[in-house]
């Protein structure tokens, strides 16, 4: 087993970091509300390697993901979680994910502010915390 697993394990069997983690994002989708960015539905955004994008994840974000059941086997730069442009992980979603829009009016700081409220639980709750691109930490996963 290796170390990332371990450590979503740990984040896992702690009720309060992960419910705590639920409403740090239930505020960040309150806050992306507000300013209504427009999502095409499309599904591109899910195509890390044709959009040039990297979505990077928490040792948290990654332990809330894993309790989905992804829709295919992980890919190298594809999200495992995409299923004909639709997200089958809507509700456990990394935050990156929910910030992320073809066409986006959110403030150029507003990923950081919200990132930095989840290192900060990391620290409260004593979960290690990772920083990981999000398919590879999903094929280094046992």
């Amino acid at each position: 087993m290796n170390s990332a697993t371990v450590d979503m394990r740990q984040a896992l069997e702690k009720p309060e970091f992960m419910e705590s983690l639920r409403e740090i994002l239930s505020q960040a989708d309150d806050a992306i509300a507000e300013k209504a960015p427009e999502c095409l539905g499309c599904g591109k955004c899910c195509d890390f390697k044709k959009m040039d994008h990297r979505l990077y994840v928490s040792t948290g974000e990654l332990a809330l993901l894993s309790t989905a059941q992804p829709s295919k086997p992980a890919e190298l730069l594809q999200c495992p979680y995409q299923v004909e442009s639709k997200c089958t992980a809507r509700n456990n979603r990394p935050l990156g994910c929910r910030a992320y829009f073809c066409k986006s009016n959110l403030p150029d700081d507003f990923y950081e502010h919200f990132h930095n409220k989840i290192q900060k639980l990391h620290q409260t709750f004593q979960v290690p915390y990772r920083y990981m691109e999000l398919t590879q930490a999903l094929l280094n996963t046992d």
